[in-house]
């Protein structure tokens, strides 16, 4: 078992179904994240696990289920805010939008 495996745990097979999301939001479920690392995804995750328990860093590649499999770096995500500095001319919002800054 490499060192991600045993840092991550949970190894995400393959994305959820687009279908599911608008189920989510419909019925106010958390939002699912899911890291890439490693040549490997790892989640899904909530939010307050990967913001408590993981250690993201502005690069770290992140997607969820809203985004269909696009992959953008954790500091482009609104809810990382408290972590890095949102100057980068977009980012994606709870709902996983892309919100244009400039």
């Amino acid at each position: 078992m490499g060192f991600l495996r045993k840092l991550f745990g949970r190894k995400k097979e393959t994305l959820v179904d687009s279908t599911i999301v608008q189920n989510n939001v419909m019925d106010n479920s958390p939002m699912l994240y899911y890291i890439y690392m490693d040549e490997e995804i790892f989640g899904p995750f909530t939010i307050l696990e990967l913001k408590n328990d993981y250690p993201i860093m502005e690069d770290t590649l992140i997607t969820v289920d809203a985004l269909n499999g696009e992959w953008f770096e954790a500091k482009y995500f609104e809810c990382f805010d408290d972590l890095f500095n949102r100057d980068q001319g977009f980012y994606i919002n709870e709902y996983g939008e892309i919100i244009k800054t400039k």
